[in-house]
């Protein structure tokens, strides 16, 4: 943005804004000191900064395009097209329950906010499902090999590190898939991999934003604790509950993100700043 020719079109496709999401990890500080208040405007003002230098600008959702349009103080040239993800080849067919109470996150610690919903996943809803006497089993699909995550998995028995995975829909089927992320923006790709393996799903609403998924009939939304762990162990012993939001997500997905038409979409985006100046 800041080397390209001044009469070239410039498109950026922002996954996350940045400034959202260090404000979303701010209000987790115990205490915000006024140096992390410097930090926190340099960094807004040099995100702020960095996309003007492009022409037109490309969210994922329409909450992101909302704010960028007052972040940026523009009319128009920003736009939401939501990422285009297709299923796996062999994408599942038969519901398989999850029975064994077994739970999967699929992500990477160098994502911030997958460290944090780690973090407050073991911190704070571990020990609730423990004071309920709720048996279980969560798998960390991805890489997870820092310090701090051994540390956490040394003092958290039913932790499991899997790495990486030659199925994602293999690994994921048969699980409840969690996803208690509490910072950032954009799309939640893991939440669309649990749809697409035909898996139940547990979230926040953080989590969700940007995917019109509704709490209790596509997926379960909890945004404390003690209600996350509940909504757990509520999902784990109904079978029959997993089954249905599996199939209203699948169905709704399918409705709201048909591929194809995220696609036509999205090239309906660029063919329009193509023809602005012919």
């Amino acid at each position: 943005g800041y080397i390209l020719p001044k009469d070239v079109k410039t498109i950026f496709v922002h996954h996350e804004l940045r400034y959202i999401r260090n404000e979303n990890e701010m209000l987790l500080f115990k205490e915000i000191t006024e140096k992390d208040k410097m930090l926190f405007s340099v960094a807004k003002d040099f995100e702020r900064d960095a996309l003007l230098k492009y022409k037109h600008v490309i969210a994922l959702t329409e909450i992101d395009r909302k704010i960028l349009l007052d972040f940026l103080g523009r009319k128009g040239d920003i736009y939401a097209s939501p990422a285009i993800v297709t299923s796996a080849k062999s994408p599942a067919t038969d519901f398989i329950p999850a029975t064994a109470h077994r739970l999967t996150f699929v992500g990477s610690e160098y994502h911030c906010p997958n460290m944090d919903a780690i973090i407050w996943f073991c911190e704070e809803i571990i020990p609730s499902l423990r004071k309920s006497g709720f048996s279980f089993k969560f798998q960390l699909i991805g890489h997870w090999k820092s310090r701090q995550i051994k540390k956490l998995a040394s003092i958290n028995p039913e932790m499991e590190l899997v790495g990486y995975v030659d199925s994602l829909s293999d690994a994921l089927r048969g699980t409840i898939s969690f996803v208690p992320i509490r910072v950032g923006s954009g799309m939640r790709m893991k939440i669309l991999d649990a749809v697409f393996s035909g898996v139940p799903f547990i979230t926040t609403s953080k989590g969700v934003e940007g995917i019109d998924f509704r709490n209790n009939e596509e997926c379960l939304i909890a945004d404390e604790a003690e209600s996350f762990a509940e909504a757990i162990i509520r999902l784990s012993d109904q079978p029959d509950l997993q089954e249905k939001l599996t199939n209203q997500a699948k169905n709704r997905l399918k409705s709201l993100y048909n591929p194809q038409q995220m696609l036509e979409r999205r090239l309906a985006v660029y063919s329009s700043i193509l023809k602005e100046d012919i």
